[in-house]
């Protein structure tokens, strides 16, 4: 059960707005960096860790919904596995949740690698 999370603060607004401006994470290590992204929150145990364990996902890689015109074959072919269809799989492409956790917030922190 994943269960609910606190009401956001101000820092967790600053997180999601930075989220959304880096996109997609997943995408982002396919090299089709800033698509619009959805904001993730990592689980342990099953459930949700705070807002600011967070990751930027965009609806494929986190929901498995294709973009619009393209098949859900298609979708994997070209965007990689989505974390809604297998967890083993999507980790094994793009590493684990703490992992992307911790890219993003480098990325997040020094966005032009600085």
């Amino acid at each position: 059960m994943v269960g609910r999370t606190k009401p956001i603060g101000k820092a967790d607004s600053a997180r999601f707005a930075a989220l959304q401006h880096l996109g997609c994470i997943c995408c982002w290590l396919e090299g089709h960096p800033h698509i619009p992204a959805e904001i993730h929150h990592k689980t342990t145990a099953g459930r949700r860790d705070g807002h600011q364990e967070t990751l930027p996902l965009c609806p494929w890689h986190h929901r498995a919904v294709p973009p619009f015109g393209v098949s859900v074959q298609s979708a994997r072919e070209w965007l990689g596995p989505s974390l809604a269809e297998g967890k083993a799989t999507f980790v094994g492409r793009y590493g684990t949740e703490e992992e992307l956790l911790r890219r993003v917030n480098a990325l997040i922190e020094h966005p032009y690698g600085g």
